[in-house]
């Protein structure tokens, strides 16, 4: 489709990401001047429920005797394409990598005792999962037992068993932790 200058200006103020509002604005207007005859952008812009979507453009100025225009280089043409899903794995995959590269640093550090290696672990659990409380225990007779914590209070130590029939209600219903964060820097 036909991009008049005024229609690329209004939809990149409207749609455009704050951030990325004139990311292609000194391209356009040397698009326009005739100084340039293509570029190629990626930018993110709001959908009408206001998500960030990303896009990638291509704007070109068409040349030629099937594009010859009254006012040479008024117009444009721009080619969008949503690379959303693209982006979003991009970031997953870097979240992801720099929670193995963390787990690594943890388990490798030769400084930190095993119960310092699981309390650092069941920190970086807690932050990933975003809970204020992690708990590594295991079964034992007729209940479970705290093998380690982290809480940022005393009602769950380590050591504690806690009874099947008393306190945890009937098998196999899971325990639910709440879900909120940790202070910052813990």
């Amino acid at each position: 489709f036909w991009w008049t200058a005024s229609i690329c200006a209004t939809f990149g103020a409207i749609w455009a990401h704050p951030e990325d509002a004139h990311a292609d604005k000194a391209f356009f207007a040397e698009l326009l001047a005739g100084q340039r005859a293509r570029y190629r952008l990626e930018r993110r812009f709001y959908d009408p429920e206001g998500r960030v979507l990303w896009m990638r453009e291509e704007v070109f100025a068409p040349q030629g005797r099937n594009f010859q225009l009254q006012t040479p280089g008024t117009r444009a043409v721009a080619l969008v394409e949503d690379i959303t899903r693209g982006k979003v794995a991009e970031t997953e995959l870097q979240v992801t990598r720099e929670a193995i590269h963390n787990l690594y640093q943890v388990i490798v550090d030769r400084h930190l005792d095993l119960l310092e290696k699981m309390q650092a672990l069941l920190k970086m659990g807690c932050r990933r999962f975003d809970t204020e409380t992690g708990v590594l225990g295991e079964m034992v007779e007729n209940g479970f037992e705290i093998l380690q914590v982290v809480s940022p209070d005393e009602r769950i130590r380590r050591g504690k068993v806690y009874e099947r029939s008393v306190e945890l209600g009937d098998w196999p219903e899971p325990i639910v932790a709440r879900n909120t964060r940790l202070p910052e820097g813990e």
